[in-house]
């Protein structure tokens, strides 16, 4: 029975059938707004996982993961044989973000179909897991401590992290209060003011006690240079709260992000900038461990 879908697969417009496009001997790719994740994603059932820096499988329904690539452009890019094969209710899904052909097939999923190399690379939101346990570890053989205190939503929250939550309304803001609630939240305070302790009147945040610990091993510009990053992710999980418009300046300025790209772009960023302080502050403490504890 036809499933009346078509698709767009070619610039000027042209559409073939998802009975047409179901044959997985003839290449033909379809492009798709970037939205497709997350509707796919809160299905119930739904999942994300990444391969590489730019692709990735998504389901929305348990184990029934599609690949997908981003193009330059932020455009998602499928198989349209991958697409074609799915359940009718599905494929109403794809196709309600079925876009014209812009910016070419993500280079990473060519590889990957074209030329069966995976592309050596990996998305921060697949490193941000590793990056936190290394950092406990690395705490944990320094000053007998991990840095991170266990919370029970905490797995949760880390596979909720993907660039693509940037493009709800508000969705950096939202990001950006998800990461700090797995990062700065979680920090342990009183172990690092035991080890420094703060002047008597003064009051030291999560990240201010991490930056004051920090600058025992490097110096002070240093420890507050490399934690910019994460101050400035702190600030845009404020952003909501009608955050003055020089904060909020500041606050993109210290992540490193143009808040003229788009929305999934900055998104990127945002992680990109979370994860790479966070190497940073394993590299200081990787640097104070005997040669013996160092992997």
């Amino acid at each position: 029975m036809p499933t009346g879908l078509r698709y767009i697969t070619d610039a000027p417009g042209n559409t073939l059938t998802s009975e047409e496009l179901d044959n997985e001997d003839v290449m033909r790719w379809i492009w798709f707004r970037p939205e497709v994740v997350p509707a796919l994603i809160k299905c119930r059932g739904g999942g994300l996982r990444w391969y590489t820096n730019e692709t990735g499988g998504v389901a929305c329904s348990p184990g029934e993961f599609t690949h997908f690539g981003l193009n330059r452009l932020g455009l998602v890019t499928a198989y349209a044989y991958d697409i074609a094969k799915l359940p009718l209710w599905q494929q109403r899904i794809w196709s309600g973000y079925n876009s014209a052909p812009e910016g070419g097939v993500s280079k990473e999923l060519l590889s990957s179909h074209v030329r069966a190399e995976v592309a050596d690379t990996s998305a921060p939101e697949a490193d941000l897991p590793k990056i936190l346990a290394a950092l406990d570890e690395l705490f944990q053989r320094a000053i007998s401590s991990p840095l991170f205190r266990h919370h029970a939503s905490t797995d949760y929250l880390v596979s909720s992290i993907n660039r693509f939550r940037a493009l709800e309304p508000n969705g950096l803001f939202s990001l950006a209060k998800d990461l700090m609630r797995i990062v700065a939240d979680r920090i342990d305070t009183a172990m690092l003011q035991k080890l420094v302790p703060p002047p008597k009147g003064e009051k030291w945040g999560s990240l201010k006690s991490l930056e004051k610990y920090l600058a025992t091993i490097c110096s002070s510009n240093s420890a507050h240079a490399l934690l910019g990053p994460l101050f400035g992710a702190y600030d845009l999980r404020l952003a909501d709260a009608h955050l003055p418009r020089y904060e909020l300046a500041a606050a993109y300025e210290l992540t490193q992000i143009d808040a003229t790209s788009p929305p999934l772009q900055q998104g990127y960023d945002l992680i990109v900038a979370v994860a790479g302080s966070l190497v940073d502050v394993g590299r200081v403490m990787s640097g104070i461990l005997p040669p013996e504890h160092h992997k």
